[in-house]
């Protein structure tokens, strides 16, 4: 919508061009053409009061009255079209600032929401990724000063719980592979976050593995929110395992 904008507008402004130009072109006419209208009627009156005129002066009479108001309609019309135009820039510029003014708006709150979150993980301060809302279609997200793996993932979950808290996502899913560069520490106040979002009425889905490598207390918080525990030796999806059995002679 906004190349199409784009391209409206300079369309715009070469129509309002070329419709100047035409202005002038069309007063020009118009003046000229009610001069010889004024020089006809003048001529009418010095006739007098003459039963019958001629056909050719009533058919010159009756050509420039309609070139001048068909002339005077174009004009009009150009008058309109500016108007218009005027509005239309009035509106465009209307749109920008509000969009501007939403989207920093937007920016504050989720960064302020992330920076929350990023405070419980850490004993410490560390520094919160943030969101740069550039436009309706652009942005930046990142960690200042800090573009590892962990870094980054630890930026999505983030992200994510952000969006959870803030807009009417029903639930959102996050795979074992978001932890696994996370620390442990870090990790372990991540559940706390995952198991607080629970007041939201919303659904929070985590595949967890290496539950042993973390402490009792995040083991507990895993027990009392396990829906599905997958283990080996008969504790699959299905029940069995589907890579377990002997290698075909590959062909």
């Amino acid at each position: 919508l906004y190349e199409v904008e784009a391209y409206h507008k300079k369309l715009a402004t070469i129509l309002d061009s070329e419709f100047s130009t035409e202005r002038e072109t069309l007063s020009l006419e118009i003046e000229g053409l009610e001069s010889q209208l004024t020089v006809l009627n003048r001529e009418l009156q010095g006739l007098g009061s003459i039963p019958n005129l001629s056909t050719e002066f009533l058919e010159n009479y009756s050509k420039l009255t309609a070139m001048i108001n068909a002339l005077k309609e174009q004009n009009g019309a150009y008058l309109k079209e500016s108007a218009l135009s005027k509005e239309k820039s009035e509106a465009d510029s209307d749109l920008k600032r509000s969009t501007e003014d939403i989207l920093i708006e937007l920016e504050g709150k989720i960064n302020a929401k992330m920076r929350e979150f990023n405070n419980v993980l850490y004993p410490d301060i560390r520094k919160a990724p943030q969101i740069n809302l550039k436009a309706h279609n652009s942005y930046s997200f990142y960690t200042p000063d800090d573009d590892g793996t962990g870094t980054k993932f630890k930026g999505m979950i983030l992200f994510d719980l952000t969006m959870l808290y803030l807009t009417n996502l029903p639930a959102l899913a996050h795979d074992s592979l978001l932890l696994s560069n996370i620390s442990y520490q870090a990790t372990e106040a991540l559940l706390k976050l995952y198991d607080q979002s629970k007041s939201l009425n919303k659904q929070v889905f985590l595949a967890f593995d290496k539950a042993s490598s973390y402490s009792p207390e995040a083991n507990q918080l895993l027990s009392e929110n396990t829906v599905l525990r997958l283990s080996s030796n008969g504790n699959e999806l299905y029940g069995i395992s589907w890579n377990k059995g002997e290698n075909s002679n590959e062909i």
